[in-house]
């Protein structure tokens, strides 16, 4: 093809995506998905003798995750629509999660509708991060080793906690502080 002759240039496909990478990544994020869903929540429960949640939270989960996240974005830059949708996903699942775990700080303060909505949308955002970063697994073709080593009675642990978070939330408000 001669230059400036009007032909358009065959699409130049983007480079394979380094499936180690992408699943050390995955299963990085997926991690400190459980951590904050375990440890993130605990700490709501720590009252005044503990460290402040929300900036341990922030320093030992959500920055983390979002610089992992920022890698993986990285990583999938020049790559098909459906492969970056599923990046942004993860993205957007991760900042309704840690939102939603930020605002609970401040659980004792707020009014039990509005708890319930917060716990609701931790809840769902957290099987919504897990089904992103699997998702993405997929796309990528590579298995999260994070998921491939949850056992059953694992996964239950983690779901009971946010199954019965509201109501523990509930019973802490009406707890004498120290």
């Amino acid at each position: 093809m001669a230059e400036g002759d009007g032909a358009t240039p065959p699409p130049v496909s983007p480079p394979p995506v380094d499936a180690v990478l992408v699943e050390r990544l995955l299963s990085l994020i997926a991690q400190g998905l459980y951590g904050a869903a375990d440890m993130g929540v605990l700490s709501l429960f720590w009252g005044p003798k503990g460290p402040e949640p929300r900036g341990w939270i922030e320093e030992m989960y959500a920055e983390p995750n979002r610089s992992l996240v920022g890698v993986l974005r990285l990583s999938f830059r020049p790559r098909p629509q459906a492969e970056h949708a599923a990046v942004e996903s993860i993205r957007a699942s991760s900042e309704r999660f840690f939102g939603a775990l930020f605002h609970l700080v401040e659980f004792r303060q707020m009014p039990l509708e509005e708890l319930r909505s917060t716990v609701e949308v931790l809840g769902q955002s957290f099987r919504d991060l897990r089904a992103d970063i699997g998702g993405l697994g997929g796309i990528a073709g590579s298995e999260v080793s994070y998921f491939q080593k949850m056992t059953v009675e694992r996964e239950a642990y983690y779901t009971r906690i946010l199954d019965n978070l509201y109501d523990n939330l509930v019973r802490e408000r009406s707890e004498p502080t120290d």
